[in-house]
Order: C-alpha cells, then structure tokens, then sequence
C-alpha cells in the first residue's frame, strides 16, 4: 500500500486531478447542515471518475461500544481478528443497501473463514496514516476468485472489483470510501488507488462532518435517529419552534433534544454547536 507522503502522480492520476479539484468546490458549496449530501454527491462524482458502478462510506472505531445492529455473535471476530475495529455506521449509493445486513453478511463470513486479506491489510496502519488498497495488492486472480469475499460476498452484491480508502480522523475513528466495480469489469489500477489516496485525504472537513452529525467523533454517546434529525437542523438558522414543525414534534422535545446534544458535544448552546463544527 501507498503512503501519501510518498505519492508521485502518474499520467493515468494526474488526469483526473483537475476533476478533483472542482469536486473540492462542488462540496464546499454543499451547506454545513448537510454533510451526507455532500457525500452522496462525492461518491457519485468518484464512481464517475474511476468508471466505477457503485460506492459506499463506512466509518470504523476501535474500542468503541459495538452498535446494536451488530449481533453479539460477531464480537470476537471484531476485537480478536479487527483488533477491535468496528463498523459503526455507514451510507450507500444503493439504497437497497443497510448498514446492518451489509456489515451482518461479511461479519459472518469473517467469522467462520477468517478475515479476508484486503481487510487485513488495511488494518496496517489503522489510526495512523490515509492508505489505500486494491485487490491485486493483497492476492492473486486465482486466489480472489476462490476466496469467500468474491464468492460469497460481494458477488451477492454483482461486484467484481473493490477499491477501499481510508483516512483516521484520530487514532480511535476511522472514515472508509470503498468503491466498486461490476463483475466483469476490469481490475482496478495502481493508479487508480494512488488516486484515490489524493482523494480521501484531500477532503478531511467533509469526513469529521459525517462523523460528528452521527455522534462519532466530538461527543460522549452516538446520536439517535431524532438527535441526528435536530443536530442538522439546529445548524440551520430555523427557531426551535420551525424545527419542531419540520420534525413534526413538540417544541418541548426539540428543545429537550438540542440540551441533549450540547451536553454530549460539551458546548452551551448553537453557537458553540456551530462554532465546532465549522472548527473542524
């Protein structure tokens, strides 16, 4: 895998920079409510970019209270074969896709033939540097079409080709692009995850954004579905009362919901809600 102190763009690379480049502008304009927009609108734009026909965001944690999506039966492979990394939420571009079959699939696969290699190897450096990963760093043709994570896996899913990222927003929390390809289609490159290493790394705000808005980084608990609903909207310039009319609630439970999310975020009020996020 590529260290991105030590990248040397390519040819085939540095072509798509200028895209890249006017997607950082295309997500700067998305508004600071709106953090999962402005994902959705990124993993379009770099499905685009790598002829790829589906991606998806996951962010990971290590040490972390393990979601009640996951079942209890999968905690050892988490903590004794993920070194304790969990997945913890996730967004697809599939909307048939959920977070908790997704992860409950591969979790059981994981845990009855081990951990596949390109997972394994993307643990190298869990926490501490942006890297990138493709299917031919970590094993042959043969060998991936004989292991369960072709097989079983993501050939459920009609994929032919993965290309996983990641960057650490702090030694604990982890935020993952993974980008797919069709079966049939071709492998993706050594460019394409020098690319893609550019690309994860390049846009640090959007992915502490996503983290935050789901209570995973900067606050004492994750958020409920509710508190994730007023968190974004409380960084609207909507009342407490026109929240509450959009959420279809009392003002009362809005009003309890945003002093839920100050104590958890540790600020006083909105403006310390704002300043914190626009902080990251």
């Amino acid at each position: 895998m590529l260290d991105p102190k030590h990248l040397q763009s390519t040819d085939s690379s540095s072509g798509k920079l200028p895209a890249l480049r006017d997607l950082w502008a295309e997500v700067a304009n998305f508004p600071v409510w709106d953090a999962t927009a402005a994902l959705n609108h990124t993993l379009g734009r770099l499905c685009n970019l790598l002829e790829a026909e589906d991606a998806s965001w996951l962010v990971m944690r290590k040490e972390a209270k393990i979601p009640r999506d996951i079942s209890p039966d999968h905690y050892k492979t988490i903590f004794e074969k993920m070194e304790g990394w969990s997945p913890m939420a996730a967004e697809y571009l599939d909307s048939e896709k959920t977070f908790k079959r997704v992860v409950e699939r591969w979790l059981m696969h994981a845990r009855k033939e081990g951990v596949d290699p390109m997972s394994q190897s993307i643990l190298d450096g869990a926490g501490k540097r942006s890297r990138a990963c493709i299917r031919h760093d970590v094993t042959t043709d043969q060998e991936w079409a004989d292991h369960w994570l072709s097989k079983k896996f993501l050939q459920f899913y009609g994929i032919g080709e993965r290309l996983v990222a990641c960057i650490p927003l702090n030694p604990t929390c982890e935020s993952v692009i993974i980008i797919d390809r069709p079966i049939g289609a071709d492998p993706f490159t050594p460019e394409d995850r020098e690319f893609m290493n550019v690309a994860i790394a390049s846009m640090p705000h959007l992915h502490n954004r996503l983290c935050m808005e789901r209570g995973l980084l900067m606050s004492s608990s994750m958020l409920s579905n509710r508190e994730i609903d007023t968190y974004r909207l409380l960084l609207t310039d909507l009342s407490e009362n026109q929240i509450a009319d959009r959420l279809k609630l009392s003002t009362h439970t809005v009003h309890d919901y945003a002093r839920q999310l100050y104590r958890k975020f540790g600020v006083k009020g909105r403006v310390g809600l704002m300043a914190m996020v626009l902080s990251v």
